[in-house]
């Protein structure tokens, strides 16, 4: 049977990164697998995990990709091969978005990547950025809840270890001597230009990787479950429609 949809949702593999905002697309994902009583399989040569289900008549593929955030275009590109897509109108990608307010869900095709680094990694293995994504607001640090940037002023959040910061945001020039690490923070979390962290050198994010990589809080959860069961909503309404008229259903005014 031809595979209607590829739905692919972005995150880090590990227990060190399950709960974070960075994994919302593994968490719709998670959500789509419970809604159809399906489990994940993993897939070492597509570097991935798959599951298929059929809605009416027509054959899912769901997947998370068993790569870092940074690496999920290996992952997706493979599955492509796989599964044999006609076009890349089969495709939707799932994933956080900085730039929505908390608990916004948006259906939107191509146009930038807003520094996703996941986003980017698909464009630079598929060599073309038109692909479909449902995008889940997980807030700025500096305006959690709206997309305005005068908005409200950014929280601390539970984070995971400066590791699991350097996995997700570095770009790798060199490898350094390890005895050179303890001496050394993460440029991620200090805001200065290049600096060594866990014997790669990475590039200054702020603390955008720090929110991302961090846990929601108490007022954010609820926001995000229910965008959560949105996104899989819309899903499930692209299935059986066009994308054009599952963006009129899901894109207006929250």
């Amino acid at each position: 049977m031809r595979v209607e949809l590829l739905v692919v949702g972005l995150g880090n593999p590990g227990r060190a990164y399950s709960h974070t905002r960075h994994n919302v697309g593994w968490w719709a994902v998670e959500e789509l697998l419970k809604r159809h009583d399906v489990r994940l399989n993993r897939r070492r040569r597509l570097q991935a995990s798959t599951a298929e289900l059929t809605l009416g008549e027509r054959l899912v593929v769901i997947s998370t990709p068993s790569t870092y955030m940074n690496q999920s275009g290996r992952a997706v590109a493979k599955l492509i091969s796989a599964y044999k897509l006609e076009s890349l109108e089969h495709l939707m990608i799932l994933h956080d978005e900085l730039d929505l307010p908390v608990g916004s869900v948006k259906v939107k095709i191509g146009g930038g990547m807003a520094g996703h680094r996941g986003l980017k990694s698909i464009r630079d293995h598929l060599r073309v950025s038109e692909f479909a994504r449902v995008r889940i607001g997980i807030g700025h640090p500096e305006r959690p809840y709206s997309s305005n940037r005068e908005s409200s002023p950014g929280r601390r959040s539970q984070t995971v270890s400066t590791r699991a910061i350097a996995d997700t945001c570095n770009t790798v020039d060199r490898p350094v001597s390890p005895a050179t690490v303890p001496h050394t923070k993460a440029s991620c979390l200090s805001g200065e230009s290049r600096e060594l962290v866990q014997g790669r050198f990475v590039e200054a994010q702020g603390g955008v990787a720090e929110y991302v990589l961090g846990q929601p809080d108490e007022t954010e959860l609820p926001e995000l479950r229910k965008a959560v069961v949105k996104a899989a909503d819309a899903v499930e309404h692209l299935v059986h429609n066009d994308l054009q008229s599952t963006m009129n259903s899901f894109n207006v005014t929250q």
